[in-house]
């Protein structure tokens, strides 16, 4: 039988006084679960370990210090998020200021009043719970959102859906490998900038996929591209930031190329350089080259691209991570009537029309609307009535 799982939300009391640490946690342990260090380099070992919910840290201690302690934590994507109560003798304003510069959310002075630490601690917490339901929500949200666009993307044209996924896939995986807080933002940044796809004479774009030179006027054109997507994104709430990755996905990483602004490499941002290697990567990789020799020839390019992206997509590509991926044939393939299959199968086929129109590639996975897009066609009789599907 199981052992229940205990639901309290854990706080991590940090003093070098033995009587402070048996204090605190002596109020604390009826309604929470309790982590105790008597040192700052204990505290961070501990928050690496096991996370808490909440910490009430000391400020004076020896040889680190509490509010080294709390920069430290708020300096990384994983801990930044822990709200940090300093409970201190120190009430002069400028030992508060400097709390808050480096991250506290409040302040409580010794010698402690109980019914305080326990409400101060009860309401950040309920705060942080807060938070972080808002920022599942909006995640949740927005992936959504991005679901509905691919497949939008694969209704228009089923070859920038396919590709525009890859892509978002190799922006989320070296972003994931930088250990970027929100990776998943970087992908969301990557289908968005070719929205402006859509907007793409069929001539321009199929010189594009082809890699065939284009002249002056389509090449601007054609950059326009991300400025599309930048420009639709700007104005909506809480997408400024996946706008402003749009938006410099063209920049080059010693400064240079569209926007023309000056903008130095440090200043432009993480998930553009990102956007901006993942890019080049596809646009190479789609026209048959090899994954691995992209990549070396872009490590010749340092003043285009940020080295540490590139590093890290090399050492995707050496373990096998990305790549092109074919079906896989050692699972089969097997053929299904049209009005059998089923969301979540894979194409191992692509699917045209009976006039030789890509409507759904092959290595696609099917969702509702790719399906009903598929009944629709077979009902006016333009396509076959069975596909091919992966796995026996």
């Amino acid at each position: 039988m199981d052992e229940p799982t205990d639901a309290r939300a854990t706080v991590l009391v940090v003093d070098d006084t033995p009587d402070n640490l048996k204090l605190l946690a002596d109020l604390l342990k009826d309604t929470y679960k309790v982590q105790v260090a008597n040192s700052g380099i204990r505290a961070l070992e501990l928050v690496v370990r096991t996370p808490p919910d909440l910490i009430l840290l000391d400020v004076m201690m020896p040889q680190i210090d509490g509010y080294t302690v709390c920069a430290n934590l708020k300096a990384e994507p994983s801990t930044r998020d822990i709200p940090i109560l300093f409970i201190t003798a120190l009430t002069g304003e400028a030992d508060e200021a400097k709390g808050f510069e480096v991250g506290c959310v409040d302040y409580i002075t010794k010698p402690i009043s109980p019914s305080i630490v326990l409400a101060r601690v009860a309401t950040h917490l309920e705060q942080s719970r807060l938070r972080l339901a808002e920022r599942e929500l909006m995640e949740k949200t927005l992936k959504g959102s991005l679901a509905m666009i691919v497949e939008m993307l694969a209704m228009v044209d089923p070859a920038a859906f396919t590709w525009t996924r890859e892509m978002a896939d190799v922006c989320e995986k070296v972003a994931v490998a930088l250990k970027m807080e929100e990776p998943w933002m970087v992908g969301l940044a990557a289908v968005l900038s070719q929205i402006g796809v859509l907007t793409i004479p069929d001539s321009i774009m199929g010189k594009v996929r082809n890699r065939a030179i284009l002249n002056t006027e389509e090449r601007d054109t054609f950059s326009r591209v991300p400025e599309i997507g930048w420009s639709l994104m700007r104005n909506i709430p809480r997408m400024e930031e996946v706008a402003e990755v749009i938006h410099y996905a063209q920049k080059n990483y010693n400064g240079s190329g569209f926007p023309k602004d000056g903008l130095r490499e440090e200043d432009i941002p993480l998930g553009s350089r990102i956007l901006r290697v993942a890019f080049d990567f596809m646009t190479r990789v789609t026209a048959r080259e090899a994954a691995s020799l992209v990549v070396r020839d872009m490590l010749h390019h340092t003043a285009w691209y940020d080295p540490a992206v590139l590093l890290r997509l090399k050492e995707l590509v050496d373990a096998g991570a990305i790549g092109p991926e074919a079906p896989d044939e050692a699972e089969g393939t097997r053929e299904v009537a049209l009005d059998a299959l089923q969301v979540g199968q894979v194409l191992a086929y692509s699917v045209e029309t009976r006039e030789g129109k890509l409507l759904v590639r092959a290595g696609t996975s099917l969702t509702v609307s790719v399906l009903e897009r598929l009944q629709n066609f077979l009902r006016i009789g333009e396509i076959d009535p069975t596909a091919w599907i992966q796995g026996a």
